[in-house]
């Protein structure tokens, strides 16, 4: 009796206090989840195999949105209006009536204009927002002045789009949404967008470098003395003249990091606090850097060798990626499903019409039918 009350206390200590069970609007369906998020008229469920599904709250029954909306309140204000400026991947100019509005997009960070990729990064937040009505749910401002906001177009997220589509990071000092960790995990298994790179550097990094720390000089060494008893070298039985052995060649110094992850010339500017390491060693635990260019170790013939035999990997074009599977066509279809019909990288699950066509519900409940790309 003792054993099996240890056991359910165990079991009962395991158990999210937050989970519940769901059920759609019409009592047909049920699931088992936690809510994570609340964004864009959107609710985040994790399940309990740990997968999150995005529910739109008119699909759920009144006591579950009520729950919603008590547990995670929408911000106290709100912006809508037309999109005119768009500076880089995170930061939009929003016409406010007739006042211009800088919003930096809250809980994500892009990288900056002169930085790799970030010129991708700002056109393809152009491409979404630029000159269309957007709705920007606010709290606080930054030190800056700008406004800091979740920005939503026809229910979709677009915090959460930059970063699923590879074109922002997480910014994880100020957030801990489960939602967009999901995201740029997603985002960097399948390398698209800025995480084509092996290795890209972090806007945060980017923008506040390590400072640079000179090498101590080497001591100066005496050239050796031959011993007095050395007996001069017999030349050669051709008569021609000896050539002195070679030099063993003296392995290049480079500097790493203590939380970096590439290895530097000396007297880069990202290096602040730095430690000596043979390249060898470098490079076989960190990348080379792409501002000072550091050395790198000199390939053998059988390792290029390899490399040109061993078969292509993908790159993660969509020609590498398997084939869509088809959308259920079912009109009472479950809103807990784990696939949602059609679900594309912004997150937002679309349902298929009686002809075919993709629609979202927005955050009003209306149905938004997906334009055919």
């Amino acid at each position: 009796m003792k054993r099996l009350l240890v056991i359910l206390l165990l079991f009962a200590a395991t158990a999210s206090a937050d989970s519940r069970t769901w059920t759609d609007e019409k009592g047909s369906h049920h699931t088992t989840g936690e809510l994570v998020d609340f964004q864009g008229g959107v609710a985040y469920l994790k399940k309990d195999n740990g997968k999150i599904i995005a529910v739109p709250l008119v699909k759920l029954s009144t006591a579950d949105r009520g729950f919603v909306e008590s547990s995670m309140p929408p911000p106290a204000q709100s912006i809508t209006g037309k999109v005119v400026g768009v500076t880089d991947g995170d930061t939009i100019t929003v016409l406010d009536g007739s006042k211009p509005t800088k919003i930096r997009l809250l809980s994500i960070d892009a990288p900056e204009h002169h930085q790799a990729y970030g010129t991708k990064s700002k056109e393809s937040l152009s491409s979404k927002v630029f000159g269309k009505k957007v709705v920007v749910e606010w709290g606080k401002t930054d030190r800056y002045g700008r406004t800091l906001g979740q920005v939503f177009l026809d229910g979709r997220w677009i915090n959460k789009e930059m970063i699923r589509e590879g074109w922002a990071w997480q910014y994880r000092q100020y957030s801990k949404s489960e939602v967009l960790a999901e995201a740029e995990s997603d985002a960097r298994t399948e390398k698209i967008g800025l995480w084509a790179d092996s290795n890209p550097t972090a806007p945060w990094e980017f923008r506040h470098p390590p400072r640079a720390v000179q090498p101590a000089p080497l001591a100066e060494a005496e050239p050796p003395t031959a011993p007095p008893s050395a007996a001069p070298r017999a030349p050669p039985a051709n008569g021609l003249a000896s050539t002195p052995d070679a030099p063993e060649e003296k392995e290049e110094t480079v500097y790493v990091t203590k939380s970096g992850t590439k290895y530097h010339r000396a007297g880069c500017r990202y290096l602040k606090s730095s430690t000596a390491m043979p390249l060898s060693q470098a490079a076989s635990q960190y990348s080379p850097c792409s501002v000072c260019h550091p050395p790198t170790p000199k390939a053998r013939k059988s390792d290029s060798s390899a490399l040109a035999d061993s078969p292509s990997v993908g790159t993660g074009d969509k020609d590498d990626a398997p084939p869509a599977s088809r959308p259920p066509t079912a009109a009472n279809r479950n809103p807990f499903d784990e696939t949602p019909t059609g679900q594309t990288v912004t997150g937002i699950p679309t349902y298929t019409g009686p002809r075919g066509g993709q629609y979202h519900y927005s955050k009003s409940g209306n149905k938004v039918y997906e334009r055919k790309r």
